[in-house]
């Protein structure tokens, strides 16, 4: 039996396994960040413009996912799907740079796959 987490598993954990102090998980979660697949969407940037959110916190949740395999989104959140998540390797996530013309076939044949599979339907 497989015991290993799936990347689903990884990006449901909520942001409170991961060890932070409990004034950086109050940040995040006035900003609607719950879970590591909340967190990972967003930049560096992004952690930056949360109100109350400085340098020494950001480091924080970076150090925390570092010490997972895991790393923040390189783009800002709101603009696209250019930092996919690709899955799960021992305790960590597996990610790949891409240009942007690649994310967006990548995103493309993705959203293809899940919708095929029903885990994604149009509105």
């Amino acid at each position: 039996m497989n015991t290993e987490p799936t990347a689903e598993d990884v990006l449901n954990r909520p942001v409170a396994a991961l060890g932070l102090p409990k004034f950086v998980l109050t940040m995040l979660a006035k900003d609607g960040i719950v879970s590591v697949g909340d967190l990972i969407k967003r930049s560096e940037t992004d952690l930056l413009h949360i109100p109350g959110c400085g340098r020494r916190s950001v480091n924080k949740v970076m150090e925390a996912l570092g010490e997972r395999g895991i790393v923040l989104s390189a783009t800002p959140f709101r603009s696209g799907p250019y930092a996919l998540a690709l899955g799960v390797a021992d305790v960590g996530m597996v990610t790949v740079q891409l240009s942007i013309a690649e994310a967006e076939q990548l995103y493309r044949v993705l959203r293809q796959a899940l919708k095929e599979a029903g885990r994604i339907r149009e509105l």
